[in-house]
């Protein structure tokens, strides 16, 4: 699945910021994608949405880790709406603009990848409004983890073996 980016968003959210201005990593924009597929699910229960996100999922981390990657991105998105007192709003997959709430979640997860744990405490708080994150922060550290497999010589001996090394995403 490969991502277009249309000049022009038909969707009317104008007042809210665009994607490109946010300093987004690879990473970032693909854990992005892959909460708002999860987050349309659970909203609308598209069962669409779910296989566009295991494709977007494996073609970013390879077929064996595109599986580990969006389940960390779904842990993140329950905990977060566990943690939450207020809805999380989120635009389509394919639209170019992105929420308040979204930003704040990039902010945290950006803040994980950096290792600022101070910086990262006080992302997720805002991104929970204030409430308990103890949960949120466990997904996050998850999901900015390397995938074991990924980095385990074997896998990459039987990636070398297939004729194919695993994907790192996360670099």
């Amino acid at each position: 699945m490969t991502r277009t980016t249309n000049p022009a968003c038909a969707c009317g959210r104008d007042h809210f910021a665009r994607r490109e201005e946010q300093n987004f990593s690879g990473f970032d924009q693909v854990v992005l994608d892959l909460s708002r597929f999860m987050l349309n699910i659970f909203g609308h229960k598209d069962s669409s949405s779910w296989m566009q996100a295991m494709e977007l999922a494996e073609q970013a981390a390879g077929t064996g880790d595109g599986p580990v990657l969006l389940a960390r991105v779904t842990a993140v998105i329950r905990a977060i709406m566990h943690e939450r007192s207020e809805c999380f709003h989120y635009l389509s997959p394919c639209c170019l603009h992105i929420s308040d709430h979204e930003i704040a979640m990039m902010q945290a997860v950006q803040k994980a990848r950096s290792g600022d744990w101070k910086a990262f405490d006080a992302a997720a708080r805002a991104l929970v409004q204030g409430q308990a994150c103890g949960r949120t922060k466990l997904a996050m550290v998850a999901l900015v983890s390397p995938i074991a497999t990924a980095r385990d010589s074997e896998s990459r001996q039987i990636g070398e073996f297939l004729g194919a090394t695993p994907p790192d995403v996360y670099h």
